[in-house]
Order: C-alpha cells, then structure tokens, then sequence
C-alpha cells in the first residue's frame, strides 16, 4: 500500500506541475493528464528522491510524448479523431494549429530538460528524434511485416521514450553508474507496455505493425510474459524495484 500512496502523490504533483502551464491550446492537450507512466518511470529511476528536478524531468518527458500524440493523430499520419476522450488536437483547432501545437509541446519539453543539464536534453533529443519517436513512426507509416521490423517500430516509437524516461531519473539523482543497466530495463518496459497493447488492438489495428499479426496470440501473450519476468529480475538492482514492478504488473493486467 506504501508505494500506491507513493505513486499517487507523485502523480497528483506531476498533474499541479502541468497545470501550471496556462496557454489554452497547450492545456487542452494536457489535461486530461494521461497515466503518467513516463513520469512514473523518472520516479523509478530517482527513487526516492521526488524534488523540483525530478518533477521537471517528469514533465519534459510527458510534454514530448503529447507531442508526439499531436503529431500522430493527424490525418495524414493515425487519422485519429479522440484522444483521452475528447476531440484530437487536428479536429477541435484544425490541422495547421494541431501542428503548430505539437511542436510548442516539443519545444516547452526542452525547455524544461534544460533546467536539468545538457546530458538530459541530449536523452531527450535521441528520444524524440530519427532514433525514437520521430523515426519510429516513419517506420511505422512504411509498415512492418517481420518480427523484427515490428520490434524496430516499438523500440523506437514506444520504448526509447520509456528507456529516456527512466534514465532522466537515474541521471537527475545521480546514479550515472548504472544509466547502462537503467537503458535495457527501460527499454524492457516499452516493449513489454506495446506487446500489451498489440494483444488488445489486434482485432481493430487495420495495417498497423501488430505483433499478434506474426506470432498469433498465444506466443504474443508468451512473449510479453517474457518480458514481465526479465523485467522483475533486472528491477532489483534498482532502488525503484517496486515502482517498476508495479507498472509491469498493472501493464500485464491488461490481458490477464
């Protein structure tokens, strides 16, 4: 129970720290806040230290993945009409603000990383540039038809956010010693958060890169069953063990 009270204050301090920022079309994305699973990880990482820096990089990560579901939604890349329930960015303010506002989103998160030092906006840079977000939904638009052209597209579109966002902690408290070991958990942890959602958008992911499309579902569900254990043993070098267990564990739910 600790560390879900834990968890929920972190989060309700995440959630006062993006309600600071004010702009309208900024705050229309942002809130709802999302799960906050990346901010969640910088927490992981930092555990137990929750000061200013750790919320700022919590906040960074989380302002550039809204960036990239601003950007995804467009029509000419997901087509997506709803985010979180409410119109999309591109249908409530149309497709040129929508695209305006994904890069304001994309600039404020540097703008906080800055405030964390130059090693924290070179981690956000790859994770938002060719070798995460950015190139993993070009990769993602050419589509995928192998195995391991579908785990090129999750690890770079989903994990190399997730692996950042655990680092930024590891790096904001100091524990720089361990950013390689930190790098494979976190890249762990957004494979195993896709894999999930690959199971549940099988039926309805259209020609979308699907990892059940290749394995079928039994291995699919093997394979992130695979990634929770590894996932388990390697939090245990971490002083965020729980905090990474717990988010592992409420990812796999999702197909229990």
């Amino acid at each position: 129970m600790r560390i879900e009270e834990e968890i929920r204050d972190f989060r309700r301090r995440v959630e006062e720290a993006l309600r600071e920022i004010k702009d309208p079309y900024l705050s229309y994305v942002l809130r709802p806040p999302g799960k906050l699973i990346r901010p969640l990880l910088v927490f992981a990482g930092a555990y137990p230290l929750s000061s200013r820096k750790v919320i700022h990089a919590s906040v960074a990560v989380e302002l550039l993945h809204a960036s990239s579901l601003v950007h995804d939604d467009l029509p000419a890349v997901d087509n997506d009409e709803l985010r979180r329930g409410k119109p999309a960015a591109h249908v409530k303010f149309g497709e040129g603000v929508a695209i305006m506002l994904g890069d304001a989103l994309l600039c404020l998160a540097f703008e906080y990383a800055a405030d964390l030092g130059m090693d924290a906006v070179k981690l956000l840079a790859r994770a938002g540039g060719m070798e995460g977000v950015a190139g993993g939904q070009i990769l993602d638009l050419h589509g995928a038809e192998t195995l391991e052209q579908v785990r090129e597209v999750h690890l770079r579109k989903t994990a190399k956010l997730m692996e950042a966002s655990f680092l930024l902690g590891l790096l904001v408290s100091g524990r720089q010693n361990i950013l390689g070991k930190g790098a494979e958990l976190g890249r762990e942890l957004g494979l195993l958060f896709q894999a999930v959602d690959d199971i549940l958008d099988s039926e309805t992911c259209g020609g979308e890169p699907n990892v059940v499309k290749i394995l079928g579902m039994e291995k699919s569900r093997a394979l992130a069953l695979g990634y929770l254990k590894s996932i388990e043993e390697k939090a245990e070098e971490f002083p965020g063990r729980e905090i990474i267990r717990w988010l592992a564990e409420r990812t796999i739910e999702r197909i229990s």
